[in-house]
């Protein structure tokens, strides 16, 4: 496989049903139909949805899920705050696609504490990882921590459709060296259209305010390198706000970003064991971004 392939394959969970986007469902989940027919389908992840819509995606989906014998959809389910009532929709869906075309691959929840995370656990399937949201503006080692005890799987969200949505540099790198310090895996969610950090529309509203915005790919390069112990913290701040392609080179051996290299095998085990994957409302924007940079 390629480098690209390696490093970006799976990558991107499609939240079409989530601001700015925000689709109706039948046209999100014809889109998603449509990519996973694409050239580009193995950049593709999970299909992300609430636990209160999976009824209506059912629904909505039929004539467009694959045949019997060929891969399902895998859902990333959106349990939110509140467990117990996810638990309920989950358990109806599970019994209801028992062998079907949707899986459950992934659920997302929210955490601010050990008690939130010990309770989802319990009440959420079993056997199903688990992403816990957890609050970036207070340090997340402690529940980076419990999640490493726990054996689950943590999230960040990386920005909004207001300025104020975004975390700052330094919160998104305390995330990142708390994950790798305790072996937790995480994905990453919202403000991550492009590839590299930039000043941005914040809405497809063409009217929409500008705004700083994290890129995919200084996010998942910068776990990347941690993940190695390649990255003091004034470069993993230059990475996080990189925005120049000239520092950056995929080649058959691995990805370089200024004077550090990740070999194509160890982009492959980084990106199958710690940094998972993000959600993104747009599917296309991200693939022709890549392509206008050449990565693809």
């Amino acid at each position: 496989m390629s480098t690209p392939r390696q490093f970006l394959a799976d990558m991107i969970d499609f939240a079409g049903l989530f601001p700015p986007a925000k689709l109706e469902m039948k046209p999100a989940v014809e889109l998603y139909s449509r990519y996973r027919a694409s050239a580009e389908s193995w950049m593709l992840g999970r299909f992300v949805v609430p636990a209160s819509r999976l009824e209506e995606l059912e629904a909505a989906a039929e004539g467009l899920l694959p045949d019997s014998g060929s891969p399902p959809w895998e859902l990333s389910v959106l349990a939110g705050a509140n467990p117990d009532k996810a638990a309920a929709a989950l358990a109806a869906f599970r019994k209801r696609q028992q062998d079907g075309p949707l899986r459950l691959g992934s659920i997302e929840a929210i955490a601010t504490s050990a008690q939130d995370i010990r309770h989802a656990q319990q009440v959420l399937p079993q056997g199903i990882p688990i992403f816990f949201e957890i609050p970036v503006d207070q340090n997340p080692e402690p529940l980076v921590k419990e999640l490493a005890r726990a054996g689950g799987l943590a999230k960040i969200r990386t920005g909004g459709v207001t300025a104020d949505a975004f975390p700052s540099v330094s919160q998104v790198a305390a995330f990142l060296r708390a994950c790798a310090h305790h072996s937790v895996a995480f994905k990453a969610t919202a403000g991550l259209h492009h590839p590299l950090r930039g000043l941005y529309r914040l809405t497809y509203e063409t009217d929409s305010d500008l705004g700083d915005m994290f890129g995919f790919l200084n996010i998942f390069l910068a776990a990347s390198f941690i993940a190695t112990g390649a990255l003091d913290e004034r470069e993993l701040t230059d990475l996080l706000v990189e925005a120049d392609p000239a520092n950056l080179t995929m080649s058959s051996q691995g990805i370089r970003w200024r004077d550090h290299q990740l070999s194509i095998e160890g982009l492959s085990e980084i990106r199958q064991h710690f940094a998972m994957s993000y959600g993104s409302c747009s599917f296309e924007e991200p693939v022709d971004d890549l392509k206008g940079l050449s990565f693809l």
